[in-house]
């Protein structure tokens, strides 16, 4: 038997924020990433939010990919768990007025609901266990 089916992209879709770059700036708070990394990761921010490339956007991200990379080499997985629940606390309800009516509404007319993330699986999971997605897949970092 077949069951009828929405993806949603999580990160700018459903959540208000991209949940990989919340977990980004949230290391930055915590000193996990050193003063000279989160000065290049805030510089590469303002370039994008000043538009002065047309590929300002995906700079900032291919910075805080590499950047967070090299960080999660040392970090702790209790510490790493606790930058997970800050994001949560901070945006995992923080989502769009739409995507919500229309998930909302496709679980009424009986569909599963599925997510994709580029966000690492684990916020992803907690992400989407606490808005009521079916199934979810995120990135797993190795």
């Amino acid at each position: 038997m077949s069951k009828p089916f929405a993806v949603f992209d999580i990160d700018g879709t459903v959540a208000r924020t991209s949940l990989y770059l919340a977990t980004v700036h949230a290391f930055m708070r915590r000193g996990i990433i050193n003063k000279d990394d989160s000065a290049m990761i805030n510089q590469s921010l303002q370039r994008w939010r000043a538009r002065e490339s047309d590929d300002a956007f995906e700079r900032y991200g291919e910075t805080c990919v590499g950047i967070l990379n090299k960080a999660l080499t040392s970090v702790k997985l209790t510490a790493y768990q606790d930058v997970i629940d800050e994001v949560m606390e901070k945006f995992g309800k923080n989502i769009y007025r739409y995507p919500r009516q229309l998930i909302a509404e496709l679980q009424s007319k009986g569909y599963m609901i599925f997510a994709v993330s580029g966000s690492e699986q684990t916020i992803v999971e907690r992400f989407c266990k606490q808005n009521n997605f079916d199934d979810y897949i995120g990135n797993n970092y190795q």
